[in-house]
């Protein structure tokens, strides 16, 4: 339960502070106590705690996470708006009460209070807002406190007479709506009024229109909604039909729980959203006048009034010894002021006397009237000595004393202040640079010539040393023999200057390094125009990512001669956000000479690889066309000889006739190797195209092994010359090989697509494969690879311990190259 604010306690713990206010002697605070104590009393009115739940009703909200909510679309209660979506006064409600709740309230808008009734009988909504409580609606709704009361008021024509109250009607006949408590409090106080039941207020507004009635009885809420519609321009709101509308919320009445958590729910509403609701759609002004805002402010005002007053009469009583505190405080600032100014006086003269820059003070004549240790430090001489000096004697640059000195006066007291390096004289005679901030100073009536001194003999020795080693730098990056350059690209800018470039550059391309620094164009110009889009594009990479510039390509020389250059730049960013790209390009032509010519033997030596490998073919078709032509015939004849033979013999000579036996099967086994050695040579299926060999060659090797082979080849692939064919039968009896003798596999599949960019071959196993790095240079894996390098391919080999082996084989069309 939410904790009602104590109002008595809040102004009985502001009547204790008033008594203390008349305490003058306490302290100047009384006024600040007082609006502190009415700031928590105006706070705990206005303060609005939590609701609370005990546990059964937490349990009973978090077991009906939803409630469906009945409701009547009668504007202002509900209606819709321009979205098509619903508002009113009652929805305005139901948000107030779902806060409270925690759960989701689900509205159910219908068109009158018989349809709200069936849906309520019907259990298809848990609660109705906005009804009035009747004795019939007990049987099947459980009644909440009323949370809304609304007078209802006589409406009328604008033309007729005011009507103030019913006891002024005689002959009207009422517009009453039906099944409303209004209804039977008019019958039963003024049975002599003629009454007319309508469904709903726009009824009773059409029958008033049409002078079927004459009054009719509205709510306050519908009946200043409905005139200040245009159609109802011609109607005026009467008096008070003295009688207030009580709605409430209807809940079902086997859910008491949910009754009870109501009724408290609608006792927490804060007061101050409730009224905002009822003056929104209502504007009613009708409230008690504790409830106002103007009551509260009057009653701020009033306690402020007398806390103010209560603070004037102390303050005025402790003035006398307010202003004796005052002029004590006073003196005791101004001292601790002096005390602070020679204390700061004193850590300024410290810091100005062990200052690391030298400090003099001159009169006009150059007498030195200040020096700190450092100057004393750096010419060698003692305070005392120093302050009997002249200026003009340790600056060597005033040969002429006086006039040059009046000069130097005179042209600091026009401008103030100057800053120069000079050489100072020590007390040994030597010199050193030093750098001077010169000011006038006028003080009263005196002029003084303030000189701040720093050496810098360390800085110019490293300006020196900087100087010499970026000579020596240039003098090396001008004997390097290429060109050496550096890009910069300041934080933020769109692109990259060239800010050095060595003179060695001019041996590169032949343009002096002036011509190309000049402007940043000239450096695109030598460009070979083929290359110039690769040259911009490889820029605007680096400059866009951020890394380093590699670019290879060729340049025309001032003599339009091509050279091919390398060029290699790294990035470096500066602490400013600069970037930076310090690189070099070098003269390749020689080298891309020697690449072309390599690449020009390894193509003669790949065609004449494949030149060897097709006679290779073709002397082992020869020589098996010979081994089957010849030694068949002669053993096939053979063979005929011995059978006449052992005919001719008959049964005679049965030792004979056995060794007979004995020769024709060694015949046979002879016959059977020729077969063999044809075979090896040249399978007969390469005559008939790549299909028919690779398919008589997996179903050899599946009688041999017991493997299952999978062969699949696009049609395609049948198309290609008979010397491509045979060297990727070559290719796939190699692997096939392989597979047989150490893979120990079960399953393989060769695989023949034709692709765009040539053929893809795939020999894939499950057998044990092997570690690639290991056992790369083997004599089958290398015959695969020469093989795949004849025909200009690649050759990808995926293979680990345990997991198969992979071998796929990447040919281009003929004429072409990968």
């Amino acid at each position: 339960m939410r904790k009602p604010v104590d109002l008595k306690s809040g102004i009985l713990a502001f009547s204790f502070v008033l008594p203390d206010m008349t305490m003058v002697g306490r302290s100047r605070t009384i006024g600040v106590r007082c609006l502190v104590a009415l700031h928590l009393l105006l706070c705990m009115l206005g303060a609005r705690a939590e609701v609370s739940w005990t546990p059964p009703q937490k349990q009973w909200l978090a077991s009906h996470p939803e409630i469906s909510v009945g409701m009547v679309l009668a504007p202002p209660y509900v209606q819709v708006d321009s979205k098509g979506g619903y508002q009113g006064l009652s929805l305005d409600y139901l948000n107030l009460l779902q806060q409270d709740l925690g759960v989701t309230l689900k509205p159910v808008v219908v068109a009158s209070e018989e349809e709200l009734e069936r849906l309520g009988l019907a259990r298809k909504i848990d609660m109705a807002l906005g009804v009035e409580q009747f004795p019939v609606r007990l049987r099947y709704w459980l009644f909440s406190e009323s949370y809304l009361k609304v007078a209802n008021k006589l409406v009328m024509r604008s033309g007729k007479n005011r009507v103030e109250s019913p006891e002024a009607l005689s002959r009207e006949v009422l517009a009453v709506p039906q099944n409303a408590q209004v209804a039977r409090f008019l019958e039963r106080n003024y049975p002599e009024l003629k009454q007319v039941p309508t469904a709903n207020a726009v009824v009773s507004l059409q029958k008033l229109a049409t002078d079927e009635v004459q009054v009719a009885v509205l709510d306050r809420a519908q009946a200043l909604y409905w005139l200040q519609q245009p159609q109802h321009a011609t109607l005026q709101v009467g008096g008070d039909a003295g009688f207030q509308s009580l709605l409430r919320v209807a809940s079902r009445d086997d859910w008491p729980e949910l009754n009870e958590i109501l009724d408290q729910a609608l006792a927490d509403l804060p007061r101050d959203r409730v009224m905002e609701i009822e003056a929104r759609w209502i504007r009613t002004d009708q409230r008690e006048w504790w409830e106002h805002p103007f009551f509260w402010g009057a009653l701020a005002c009033l306690s402020l009034a007398i806390a103010l007053l209560f603070a004037v009469m102390a303050m005025k009583n402790r003035r006398l010894s307010d202003q004796t505190q005052l002029q004590l405080r006073q003196l005791e600032s101004e001292l601790l002021a002096r005390q602070k100014l020679s204390m700061a006086l004193s850590h300024t003269q410290f810091s100005v006397d062990h200052s690391p820059i030298g400090i003099l003070r001159l009169h006009w004549d150059g007498r030195i009237q200040y020096a700190n240790q450092a100057i004393c430090a750096d010419l060698g001489l003692e305070l005392p000595v120093l302050m009997t000096r002249r200026f003009q004697e340790i600056d060597p640059a005033f040969t002429d004393a006086n006039a040059e000195w009046l000069a130097y006066w005179n042209g600091l007291r026009r401008q103030h202040f100057r800053n120069y390096e000079c050489e100072l004289r020590r007390n040994d005679g030597s010199l050193f640079p030093v750098e001077v901030h010169a000011c006038h100073q006028a003080y009263e009536e005196n002029e003084y010539l303030v000189l701040f001194m720093t050496d810098i003999s360390e800085r110019n020795r490293i300006r020196r040393a900087l100087e010499e080693s970026e000579a020596r730098f240039r003098e090396l990056a001008n004997h390097v023999p290429g060109m050496v350059f550096q890009l910069r690209q300041p934080e933020g800018a769109a692109t990259a200057e060239l800010a050095y470039l060595s003179e060695a550059g001019a041996a590169l391309c032949g343009y002096p390094a002036d011509y190309i620094r000049s402007n940043p164009a000239h450096l695109q110009s030598i460009v070979h125009p083929m290359e110039v889009a690769a040259f911009r594009e490889s820029l605007t990479v680096a400059i866009a990512e951020g890394t380093g510039w590699n670019w290879a390509g060729r340049i025309v020389t001032d003599r339009s001669e091509v050279k091919w250059v390398d060029l290699k730049a790294s990035l470096r960013v500066e602490a400013d956000g600069t970037r930076i790209w310090d690189g070099m390009a070098w003269d390749i032509t020689a080298n891309k000479r020697i690449e072309q010519s390599l690449g020009e033997s390894r193509l003669l030596l790949r065609e004449l690889a494949a030149h060897h490998e097709a006679v290779r073919e073709r002397e082992k078709a020869s020589i098996a066309r010979e081994v089957h032509d010849e030694l068949g015939q002669v053993l096939t004849a053979m063979k005929i000889e011995t059978s006449v033979c052992e005919m001719a013999l008959g049964e005679g000579q049965p030792a004979l006739a056995q060794r007979l036996a004995g020769l024709k099967k060694l015949i046979d086994r002879t016959l059977q190797i020729s077969r063999n050695v044809v075979t090896a040579l040249r399978p007969p299926a390469l005559d008939l195209g790549l299909l028919p060999a690779l398919e008589w060659l997996t179903q050899r090797l599946q009688e041999r092994l017991e493997l299952q082979c999978v062969l699949e080849i696009d049609p395609d692939v049948q198309d290609i010359d008979e010397a491509r064919g045979v060297i990727l039968f070559r290719i796939v009896q190699e692997a096939l090989t392989n597979v047989a003798r150490h893979a120990r596999a079960n399953w393989v599949l060769i695989r023949i697509r034709h692709e765009d960019s040539g053929l893809s071959l795939l020999v894939e196993d499950n057998g044990c494969g092997f570690d690639t790095e290991s056992i790369s240079r083997t004599f089958g894996l290398v015959g695969i690879r020469e093989r795949v390098w004849m025909l200009r391919g690649t050759l990808e080999i995926d293979s680990a311990p345990g997991a198969g082996t992979r071998i796929i084989v990447k040919i281009p069309h003929a004429g072409e190259s990968q």
